[in-house]
Formats: structure tokens, sequence, C-alpha cells
């Protein structure tokens, strides 16, 4: 709705931030990190002398000074709507600038079925088997979020809290869950 004034998809991202920040142990994550140097102009084709676009995910997550990996969250549950090729290809280039060529985006959802997803990046001149990197779309469950960060509960879910931080920012594509 134009004019609304609520920018859920911001209000995600900070909320992320600040659950991931509080809960995180093993790693830890900077906000809105700059990939420095990814484009360049070529020296003699930038007549306009324009500077190079600096990409900036939502997160970055390091394991000590290590960068590992970047993060972006999505307030659109694209385990039932999907979501649009921007998406992809933003994420990819986060995937291709990273030390475990994995990116991931968390996105909100209420769906109890929605589990891990992984988008390949495959070299396609070549139609090598191997893959180049990969994308993982992962889904933050609303209601246990919000079960977890409750007040009442805060001080008794501590551990549960730390536990689920560091999965969600896990690079690897996790299983889902056997019934």
């Amino acid at each position: 709705m134009p004019g609304f004034l609520f920018d859920m998809n911001l209000f995600f991202q900070r909320l992320l931030s600040r659950f991931l920040h509080d809960n995180l142990t093993i790693a830890r994550i900077v906000d809105e990190r700059r990939i420095r140097n990814m484009f360049a102009y070529a020296p003699d084709a930038n007549p306009k002398h324009r500077s190079a676009p600096t990409p900036r995910p939502d997160f970055a997550l390091f394991h000590g000074d290590m960068l590992h990996g970047f993060m972006d969250a999505k307030y659109r549950d694209t385990w039932t709507r999907g979501f649009p090729a921007e998406w992809l290809y933003q994420l990819s280039i986060y995937a291709l600038s990273s030390p475990a060529r994995t990116s991931l985006m968390l996105y909100a959802t209420t769906s109890a079925e929605a589990s891990d997803e992984r988008v390949e990046i495959r070299d396609p001149l070549w139609r090598s088997p191997g893959v180049s990197a990969s994308v993982v779309l992962r889904p933050v469950p609303l209601l246990r979020l919000a079960e977890l960060v409750t007040p009442e509960r805060k001080s008794s879910r501590a551990a549960e809290r730390r536990q689920w931080a560091e999965q969600l920012v896990t690079m690897k594509h996790r299983l889902p869950a056997r019934a």
C-alpha cells in the first residue's frame, strides 16, 4: 500500500539482527557489511568516472575474525509465495563472494512444513556437474521466534535460543526433520 508507514522487511531484518546478536556464541554477525572490490570499472572504459557498485548484504557471518558468509533477511513467506528472480541474483553474488561459497536467505514464515531449500549455482558453459556456489533459502518460523523471545520465558529458554540462533546461521543445507 503506497504511503504505508511501517516497513515490515526492515522490521524483520532488525528483529533477526537483535536475536542473532543476543544469542550467537560460536559465531557473530555484522550488520550491512559492504562487499568491497567485487566490482570495478575498467580504467579505460569508465568515461563518466562512475563509482563501482558495492553490494551490501543484511548480515556478514564471522567465526572469530574470519569471514564465513553472507545472509539476507526477507519478510516474505517464500515457502508459499515464491520469490522474484532478482533475489536469487542478489544472493548468488553474495554466495560467489563468500569463503563458504554459500549465502542464506532467512525468510519469515508461518508454514509449519517449511524447510531449507538449496539453489545450486553451476557453470552452464562447461556443463560441469560441480557446483560453483549455492543459495540456501531458510525459513524462520515466526511462531517459534515469538515463543523464544517472549519475556515471561526469557531466562528459562536461553540455551534453546542460543542453539536455534546457531542453526539459523549454519551455511550448510539442513535436511527437513522426519515426522
